[in-house]
């Protein structure tokens, strides 16, 4: 595979100074292991349809045609059921947290691993939503939007239940988190119970650098 061109990504290099304790240090190199979806193109003519997926967002983010049908285009060749993208605007902490949780590199064959991602936006095939029993019924191709972050970690937490060895991470660099910017205070701590992490015992873990 392709090295991915972490230039495009500005959270990578804010990611890289903030190398401190073996926590970052070990995120900083899991981060080069995320798959970076590639640049929309200018016109989507040349990519595969996307039959068969839909796109969850988070409220305030929108994610272009082009994006989307890369995503799926992405999700087909890796023999992905579930992906969540990662926006390019990610905030460097935030990022650090999901790879203190998360190794890319062996996430998608573990099957025991915990559904984890950054709450932004999720593509997930219809087959799996059905397992799942989730339904979306009247809504697009490109799914549904307005959901909070924490809504989005907690479905995707039970999609891995059903989709345990085809679930994955990757780099959207045309994606931003929008209007929905860095949850704080109560919202965070939502986002942490979504994902079965009491606030105190990851702010203790993260200082212990785990």
């Amino acid at each position: 595979m392709t090295p991915p061109p972490f230039h495009r990504v500005r959270w990578t290099s804010a990611l890289t100074l903030a190398a401190l304790g073996a926590g970052t240090v070990r995120a900083r190199r899991r981060l080069r292991t995320i798959p970076v979806l590639p640049a929309p193109p200018t016109a989507v003519d040349g990519l595969p349809r996307a039959a068969g997926w839909r796109l969850l967002t988070a409220r305030g983010v929108e994610v272009d045609p082009a994006t989307f049908l890369a995503a799926c285009a992405h999700a087909g060749r890796e023999g992905l059921r579930v992906l969540d993208l990662l926006p390019a605007d990610l905030a460097a902490e935030r990022a650090l947290g999901l790879l203190r949780l998360v190794d890319p590199a062996g996430y998608e064959e573990d099957r025991l691993a915990e559904g984890r991602g950054a709450g932004y936006a999720v593509l997930v095939a219809e087959e799996a939503l059905a397992r799942a029993g989730v339904d979306l019924a009247g809504t697009g191709p490109q799914g549904a939007g307005g959901h909070e972050p924490a809504d989005l970690m907690a479905l995707l937490r039970r999609l891995k239940e059903y989709a345990a060895d085809s679930t994955g991470l990757a780099i959207a660099p045309a994606l931003s988190v929008g209007r929905s910017g860095d949850p704080a205070g109560a919202a965070r701590a939502a986002e942490l119970r979504a994902q079965g992490l009491p606030p105190g015992v990851l702010a203790g873990a993260q200082f212990a650098g785990l």
